[in-house]
């Protein structure tokens, strides 16, 4: 079985960061999209 696992990046300055992984069983939100939320499952098909 693969695993499914969303990486996010974050703008710091001009550069991105190493980036956080999220396991299918988190969620995630955003910093620039006010209020979105989602579960990493919902993204991953």
């Amino acid at each position: 079985m693969r695993a499914r696992e969303l990486t996010v990046f974050t703008l710091e300055g001009d550069r991105y960061d190493a980036g956080r992984g999220f396991g299918e069983s988190e969620r995630v939100s955003s910093r620039v999209l006010a209020g979105f939320e989602c579960g990493v499952a919902e993204l991953l098909p």
